[in-house]
């Protein structure tokens, strides 16, 4: 294992340098869950622990082999501000859930992903992207409420622009279908 000084970032803010062996400690031990954004030296933006082929053996039981992590890796950054981080603001995955039922994508819409809310909206008639929208919404909010917290976009003002999104889309469905004569 290559000692290197490591800086990682958790819900009170930006910490280190520690090494090696202590951040894997503190993953095995379960005192840093495996999606602590972490950052050495020479790298450009943060990675989850789990996604770091060095460290992802003690962030996964059974460990993850290293050419999954770097294919991970080279996909999914996490950006971390430098210095302490501010907690994030509340975050409820009940909502998110209660959302993504009755508004197909408002969870992901509430959850800070917009664009993925459009998608699961304009997919909505198929019941399994709804169905799949709804586990989704859970399943971030869930990642988002451990993480500390929602930061940056989403939120209940997301859930409006959805709902809107939602109405507007149904309206102009109505129009078409009264302009084709279909409806009378």
């Amino acid at each position: 294992m290559i000692e290197r000084p490591w800086h990682y970032c958790d819900p009170q803010g930006s910490s280190g340098p520690v090494t090696t062996g202590q951040l894997v400690q503190w993953l095995r031990e379960g005192a840093l869950p495996a999606t602590t954004p972490v950052w050495t030296e020479g790298w450009d933006q943060w990675y989850p622990a789990c996604d770091v082929a060095e460290l992802a053996s003690a962030a996964w039981p059974g460990g993850v082999p290293p050419r999954v992590a770097a294919k991970k890796s080279a996909r999914r950054a996490v950006r971390a501000p430098e210095g302490p981080t501010p907690a994030g603001r509340p975050h409820s995955p009940g909502l998110a859930l209660g959302a993504g039922i009755l508004v197909p994508g408002a969870g992901q819409a509430y959850n800070g992903q917009p664009a993925k809310a459009l998608l699961f909206l304009l997919s909505a008639v198929l019941v399994f992207p709804w169905a799949w929208s709804v586990w989704d919404a859970w399943t971030v909010a869930g990642r988002l409420d451990a993480a500390g917290g929602r930061r940056g976009r989403g939120g209940p003002a997301w859930l409006l622009v959805q709902a809107w999104t939602a109405a507007n889309l149904a309206l102009f469905t109505l129009l078409a279908l009264t302009v084709a004569g279909k409806l009378r």
